[in-house]
């Protein structure tokens, strides 16, 4: 018994979706357009985050030391941080260590962890290890490896240690880090810029 199309009824090509020529092709066509579509809406979606993203910070809580993420206010001259998802109104403004406060960068590193100002991130090789802290504000470098490098916006500092003992600190650009590994922050662990 031959198979016919389940659209149009004329004898099916394609035995296994039970379509013919004509309307496999258009059924495919509008698939596509309707997965670019959805592409475009992700992408989109992807999008906003990012810039949603921009403007959260986090924050360690200063009656337990929990760090929380939400949006920073200055009020009176203390910190807080609005909670994202806050259980009441009142009960979202929470009061945060000034020192502990970071942006979000709106990046991750190469295991998909969300990186903030004051992380540290590492990168390995040959010759020994750099340590990054990430940075923003004004910054002006004149021994950068590359070109002489100043601004103001996201950057990072640079502490290498080199297998024979030696150590450096350079400023570089913040797109250095974004291959290199999450480690902690410049709160929690100081003493991952100690030398060894």
């Amino acid at each position: 018994m031959e198979s016919t199309c389940i659209i149009c009824g004329k004898p099916a090509v394609y035995k296994k979706v039970r379509h013919c020529k004509k309307c496999h092709s258009d059924y495919n066509k509008k698939n596509n357009r309707l997965h670019s579509k959805k592409k475009k809406k992700k992408k989109k979606r992807e999008r906003e985050r990012g810039e949603i993203m921009e403007n959260i910070s986090r924050g360690k809580r200063v009656d337990n030391g929990e760090w929380i993420y939400g949006y920073y206010i200055k009020y009176q001259g203390e910190h807080y941080i609005l909670l994202l998802k806050p259980k009441s109104f009142l009960g979202g403004f929470i009061k945060v260590h000034f020192d502990s406060v970071g942006r979000h960068t709106g990046k991750k590193d190469k295991e998909d962890t969300e990186l903030y100002a004051g992380d540290l991130t590492k990168d390995i090789y040959v010759s020994g290890y750099s340590i990054y802290v990430i940075c923003f504000g004004e910054y002006d470098n004149d021994k950068c490896y590359d070109t002489e490098i100043s601004g103001y916006g996201w950057y990072t500092k640079e502490h290498a240690f080199f297998n024979d003992g030696d150590r450096e600190t350079t400023i570089r650009e913040f797109d250095d880090v974004l291959g290199t590994t999450h480690i902690g922050n410049i709160i929690d662990d100081p003493r991952l810029l100690e030398t060894k």
